[in-house]
């Protein structure tokens, strides 16, 4: 795993494991030194000890996306289609919301 090569760098990693509690503000996260929130998307399952830094938070655990396919200007200017949800949210404190736009 290449992050774990960085000195220093998995250090500076926030861990949320309870995906239902507040997050804390950018100010607390700079006080701690724990100023990298890094999610990944389609990656390692994790499942393993060690086989993930403590802080690689799996993506859909924390964040919804919106429509992805929208195919012109009209569907996109269609509101209650463009920023309804993509996929039912995993953990009911989904709290960042991904807005794709891709047309």
């Amino acid at each position: 795993n290449l992050i774990l090569q960085v000195p220093g760098f998995v250090d500076k990693f926030y861990d949320h494991s309870n995906a239902t509690a507040e997050w804390p503000t950018l100010g607390q996260l700079v006080e701690t030194g724990k100023r990298v929130l890094l999610f990944h998307y389609r990656g390692p399952t994790c499942d393993e000890e060690g086989s993930c830094p403590t802080g690689m938070m799996p993506y859909y655990k924390y964040a919804i996306n919106t429509q992805w396919d929208l195919n012109n200007l009209d569907e996109v200017a269609n509101s209650t289609f463009s920023c309804s949800f993509a996929q039912t949210p995993q953990t009911l404190g989904t709290t960042f919301f991904a807005i794709n736009n891709f047309v």
